[in-house]
């Protein structure tokens, strides 16, 4: 039975941009990032980061097909929750070794990076905007 889960696994994790939200979906764990703590979205090269050479014996079989990939590095001003129970959910693959942060491999990862960049500036924008002075509510004159 583990055996089947760690099969299929793979095939139940995803991505999704979400109006208030970046969620991040494992076989068993849903963790959601709330844009205001990406600091920053960049391309990530994924040798670069994890060296061929560097990765013991027994994970260069199961990274083959990741070498060369290149990614989606999220800088977040802090985890969603303690680094240490994430961890226990998240390949160590996942996290940025350098910062703070997540690495997302997705096959479109230039659509991925525009997604992500684009939800995070509509909720930049509603932050500002419900910080204007004398802003008593949604506008219904507005569009």
């Amino acid at each position: 039975m583990f055996f089947l889960f760690t099969l299929f696994g793979q095939y139940m994790a995803y991505v999704q941009c979400r109006h208030t939200h970046l969620r991040i979906q494992t076989a068993i764990f849903r963790l959601k990032v709330s844009y205001s703590r990406i600091s920053e979205v960049r391309p990530v090269d994924f040798n670069t980061l994890f060296p061929p050479s560097r990765q013991p014996w027994s994970q260069r079989r199961y990274l083959q097909a990741v070498f060369g990939l290149t990614g989606v590095g999220l800088s977040l001003s802090k985890f969603p929750l303690e680094e240490g129970p994430l961890r226990l959910f998240f390949n160590s693959y996942m996290f940025l070794p350098d910062r703070t942060g997540f690495l997302l491999l997705a096959k479109d990862w230039m659509d991925l990076s525009a997604q992500i960049g684009h939800y995070r500036e509509l909720n930049l924008a509603k932050r500002v905007e419900a910080k204007r002075p004398g802003r008593a509510g949604p506008n219904p004159f507005a569009k």
